[in-house]
């Protein structure tokens, strides 16, 4: 009989862990998947998907470079993918946090790279003559930044745009054409993104 009691209790262990009544705790069942970033208007965008245990809740929060919680809001089990406007942002590298129970259940970082300007300069030189210069701008960071085109004569400067703002991920023109030309040398020159 004993024996009987023996394989029946574990019968009823297998059974049990086969159907993950005793698998993870609930605790973990709170894990985030995929991170990235994109660069939308003046702020990154942060997109993720998260996987809560049905029928429950978590919070997500996003920790600045600092250290500072800069974002927090519930999530449930049924949201599939999330995406947070990162506020105020610096460049660096920010947490992202999942929490249940009160207790942190996953998390990944991201870091939020700063603007990175690459310019493409055409530059029309009648004969000695700059008469109109064009400055094609994108912005490869994660932050918008503001830029102007000068013209420098050696090392002074003779002309200079208002200053522009370059989105993040969007292209910009400055375009420079005064009445009767930007400068004349003895010969042809070479214009340069400063």
């Amino acid at each position: 009989m004993r024996r009987q009691h023996q394989i029946v209790a574990l019968g009823l262990l297998l059974l049990l862990l086969s159907t993950g009544c005793m698998g993870s705790s609930p605790e973990s069942e709170a894990t985030l998947g995929e991170i990235q970033i994109e660069a939308q208007s003046e702020r990154p965008v942060i997109t993720f998907n998260e996987t809560v245990a049905p029928d429950s809740t978590a919070t997500i929060a996003l920790e600045s470079p600092n250290g500072s919680t800069v974002s927090e809001r519930m999530t449930r089990s049924d949201n599939g993918v999330n995406r947070i406007t990162v506020p105020n942002p610096t460049a660096g590298e920010y947490t992202l946090k999942l929490i249940r129970k009160n207790k942190t259940t996953d998390t990944k970082t991201v870091t939020i790279t700063p603007p990175e300007l690459r310019a493409n300069i055409n530059a029309d030189w009648g004969t000695t003559r700059l008469s109109q210069a064009v400055v094609e701008v994108k912005n490869e960071g994660y932050l918008p930044t503001d830029s102007s085109v000068s013209v420098y004569k050696g090392t002074s400067k003779i002309y200079n745009t208002t200053s522009q703002t370059i989105i993040a991920g969007d292209p910009a023109t400055i375009s420079i054409t005064p009445t009767g030309g930007l400068y004349t040398a003895e010969e042809s020159g070479s214009v340069k993104l400063r």
